[in-house]
This record gives C-alpha cells, structure tokens and sequence, in this order.
C-alpha cells in the first residue's frame, strides 16, 4: 500500500507556520509498513484541493488529509470531500449534541459555525478525536482509502494513537523493504557515496544518502526479496567503511 499526504492551509502554503504534519505522519504510516511517496500542500482554496485530490488518486491508495475541519468560513474541506467523492453531505445531531454538551462543560455557547463540524460526507465513518472537537472521518472513495484529519499536531497524535494506528495495523500490510541506516565521519558525502555506490552496485539495493553536518547517513534499503544477500553486502560495506562507521541502525 502505498500513500500520500495532503495538507490543506494557507498559513502553510504562506510559510506561517512549518508542515510537521507531513513529516509526522510520513514516519507514522512507516511504522506500519506504508510507504509515503508524496506530500502536497495547498491553500484554502477549493479547486487546488480537489485538484490535487486527482492528482494523488493516481499513484496512491491511501490518502491522509489534514486541516480545514473547524468551525470557521475558509474549513471547507468535508465539502470538497463531498464533491470529490460524489456524494451529499449529512447532519449528525448526535455529533452537534454531543459538541454542544462539551461547549457547555467548558463554559462556552455553541455558535452557527460549529454547525460546520456536524456535516459528514454519506458514507464517511467517523473516529474519535479526544484532543479536538473536529472529527475526522474515513471515505472508500474510487477504490482509495481516504482519511480527513484535523489540522492541529496535537489531535492528529491523539487520533493516530487512539484509532488509526489501530485500524492500519489491521490491513496486515507487508513489509516490501527494509531500511537500514549508518552514521558515518571523515569523508565529505561524494567521497563517501564512491565507496558506497561501487560496493552495492549489483545488489539490487536502493541507496540514499542524507548530510548532517559533520555526519553523512547512509541509507540501505533492502527488499524482502533480497534479503538474503544483506549479510554479504553489508559485511563488504562494514569492513571498508569501519574506520569512518559513529554509529548505525541494521537491526
């Protein structure tokens, strides 16, 4: 399975605020063996959301989209949802009830805009969300698993750790390769990529590369099917680059 990960706000696309979402959820969906391939963000603007919500249907079948879920005029991303998927919105008065109730425990008045957060796409099924009042909700939209989240970090975490952790784990899904890592000093990351390339040069491994000043990662990644030559490989690799290795992740 794999992924992509739309984040809707104009305060990001502004750069007013930096996208942890993307990153976050990237890592998260790893856990679970899927694997991200693209990260887009957009404005709050309707035809760049179900522009981009195309776009991702062709090389994605898992899409996570996070933001544009409050009360206010510029949340419109469950209409956008409704549009994409063809169908019509409906309202949950045991949502709007269960909304007010909290407002009140709060001291707070629920007001028309709330409203906003009741309407549902026909068909969407909706997940807890014990950090925020905004549910998300989950669509089978054009044989895609689709996820509409929250924007704010702190209820995504919440969402993820309470349901769709769980509910991803159930898929079951595979894991196609696995990656592992090694910090490694000394040598400048072309230097270092010579030495690297020549060794796995017919492995059928992928190899990635990430400079952290004044450390160079070395990324492996090794496909389920290959995983029987790991240990040759990686021997070769230890022994010419142990003078330079601070330290490595291969378990």
């Amino acid at each position: 399975m794999k992924a992509a990960i739309l984040t809707i706000g104009t305060e990001i696309t502004s750069g007013e605020i930096v996208n942890r979402n993307a990153a976050d959820l990237a890592q998260k969906l790893e856990s679970v063996n899927i694997e991200t391939l693209m990260h887009i963000s957009v404005p709050d603007e309707k035809h760049l959301i179900l522009n981009a919500l195309n776009s991702l249907e062709q090389i994605a079948d898992l899409i996570i989209v996070t933001g544009g879920l409050g009360p206010t005029s510029d949340d419109f991303t469950r209409y956008v949802i409704a549009d994409y998927a063809g169908v019509d919105l409906f309202f949950d008065k045991a949502v709007y009830k269960e909304l007010e109730e909290k407002l009140q425990n709060r001291g707070r008045k629920i007001r028309e805009g709330h409203k906003n957060q009741c309407y549902f796409p026909v068909g969407a099924k909706l997940l807890p969300n014990p950090a925020g009042h905004a549910l998300p909700f989950q669509l089978n939209i054009k044989n895609k698993r689709l996820y509409v989240l929250p924007g704010p970090p702190r209820e995504i975490e919440s969402i993820w750790n309470l349901a769709l952790q769980s509910e991803l784990q159930k898929l079951n899904i595979k894991k196609e390769s696995y990656l592992f890592k090694w910090k490694c000093f000394g040598k400048g990351e072309s230097e270092f990529a010579e030495i690297v390339e020549a060794i796995f040069a017919d492995s059928g491994f992928k190899i990635g590369y990430r400079a952290t000043v004044p450390n160079v990662i070395i990324k492996v990644w090794v496909p389920e099917t290959k995983m029987h030559l790991k240990e040759k490989y990686f021997s070769e690799f230890e022994n010419q680059m142990k003078n330079f290795i601070v330290s490595n992740d291969t378990q």
